[in-house]
């Protein structure tokens, strides 16, 4: 699952911070560890998302007490698949005395470990999936529809929110474009198409790249379809106006062309999905929230402090 990497490493944070606790002489009795690099930058990830959310102080809190719920379950999951591996301890053990021997592993004792680790994955994934769903109905309750509105018009697409930084230096350049709860039609990327489009209209052909836009709107169609041809037109409408445009008025509105890009786009494939008799295609903006920041275990003291801050 897309989320799996950062819950591990969350809970390797957590237990970083269980052991720095029991370690003494590591600090003053009932103070708190100070933050390390990571852990600072991951504050910085969650505060540039609930920044433009901008919840009122009770907001804060009752996320607070959400993501705190988070970090107990997600503790108690690792806790039960330890304890599940814990029953192959034996087992290891003699593979171990093999190997140090010079030999391999018993077949047997390769497939029980991986019917192991297949069950307790399983498990944890079931489990996980039980808790973002509750803490996605929690957060339903507790953010507004304008709030909502935000994480999809503002924080989901894939533009250059300051958050995405952070997420990049956290785990590298791939994270920085990594979602979980994924929106059906990003913004983001028809920003990129968008510049692409004028770049090499003035390096090339204009009438060829409008045409390419127009294919490029109506990809995943059925060729030949009203809904096709429609489509296909109104690409190549969007594209003609945006190469009229000057440098300074595409450069002012060109966030507002990719989102209505993305909307038309949507509209479309989800008019096909209709006559197909499939379901729209929908973006939960809560699930989002709770996928990028109440998983996270830096979510606690951030939200508290945030709500101390009002």
């Amino acid at each position: 699952m897309r989320w799996a990497g950062w819950l591990i490493c969350g809970l390797l944070v957590m237990a970083a911070q269980v052991k720095a606790v029991q370690e003494p002489g590591r600090e003053q009795p009932g103070t708190a560890p100070p933050a390390t690099t990571l852990e600072l930058i991951e504050d910085l990830r969650i505060l540039a998302i609930v920044n433009v959310l901008q919840p009122t102080r009770a907001q804060c809190n009752r996320l607070a007490a959400a993501a705190d719920t988070a970090r107990k379950e997600l503790a108690a999951v690792e806790a039960d698949a330890r304890a599940k591996l814990e029953q192959q301890r034996d087992r290891l053990l003699a593979a171990r005395q093999t190997a140090l021997r010079g030999g391999t592993t018993p077949r047997a004792t390769d497939q029980l470990l991986g019917s192991a680790g297949q069950a307790v994955s399983t498990l944890r994934g079931q489990r996980i999936e039980t808790l973002i769903r509750s803490l996605t109905n929690q957060v339903r309750t507790i953010l507004t529809s304008e709030q909502a509105a935000r994480v999809e018009n503002d924080l989901a697409p894939t533009i250059e929110q300051p958050w995405r930084h952070y997420a990049g230096l956290l785990g590298g350049s791939a994270a920085a474009g990594r979602t979980r709860a994924r929106l059906p039609s990003d913004p983001g990327k028809w920003l990129h198409e968008l510049r692409d489009l004028r770049i090499d209209s003035a390096e090339g052909d204009p009438a060829h790249e409008i045409e390419d836009f127009g294919k490029k709107m109506s990809r995943g169609l059925r060729a030949g379809t009203p809904l096709f041809q429609e489509t296909v037109a109104w690409g190549r409408n969007v594209a003609t106006q945006v190469l009229a445009m000057p440098s300074d008025t595409f450069t002012r509105r060109e966030l507002d062309l990719a989102r209505l890009v993305a909307r038309q786009d949507l509209t479309a494939r989800n008019a096909q999905r209709v006559q197909e008799g499939k379901a729209p295609e929908t973006f939960d903006p809560y699930r989002w929230l709770v996928e990028e920041v109440l998983l996270s275990p830096r979510a606690v003291p951030n939200l508290r402090d945030r709500a101390a801050a009002r």
